[in-house]
């Protein structure tokens, strides 16, 4: 009975984790991409390349360290902390209910800057470098959690539907 557990973990571990990440750093490509005007699109897209080269520079930063220091020989799995995780889905469900309409102009860059960077660096970090996995694990989990529950709940203010009266 352990081994199909083992496989979904092992699923949830290498590939789950992974993906949502992946999708984190699409999502904010697509902010940069799609933005409702010029200025927004500008600093989306500034934000995003921004996330993209400060991720480098803090990978190139730790690289360096470990050069010196020696990698660290860490299991992908390390733990996780369900009150971290709780607290990650509370966050990403109240930025959730803000949307973009909540997010001045002057901050979309930094938001698009953010997310990139944190996902990337996470992403590498979560699969090359290892030393804090049980934090990631738990905040991407609880993020997406959040983020989920905000869907479940408004479902014709998040996926693009208008809601209609159908009182005249």
């Amino acid at each position: 009975m352990a081994y199909p557990f083992q496989i979904v973990f092992d699923i949830i571990l290498w590939v789950a984790v992974p993906a949502i990440l992946i999708i984190a750093i699409v999502k904010a490509s697509h902010l940069s991409r799609h933005a409702d005007d010029e200025k927004r699109a500008a600093a989306a897209r500034s934000g995003f390349w921004g996330g993209i080269v400060l991720s480098l520079i803090v990978l190139i930063y730790q690289a360096n360290v470990f050069v010196r220091t020696g990698f660290p020989n860490r299991d992908l799995f390390q733990g996780f902390d369900l009150w971290l995780a709780l607290t990650g889905a509370i966050v990403a469900y109240l930025l959730s209910l803000g949307g973009k309409r909540a997010v001045p102009t002057k901050l979309v860059g930094l938001i698009v800057l953010l997310l990139t960077f944190l996902s990337f660096y996470a992403l590498i970090h979560y699969l090359l470098i290892r030393t804090y996995n049980d934090v990631v694990l738990s905040l991407v989990l609880g993020a997406t959690f959040g983020i989920l529950l905000h869907y479940t709940a408004s479902p014709p203010t998040t996926f693009g539907t208008k809601h209609t009266s159908t009182h005249h």
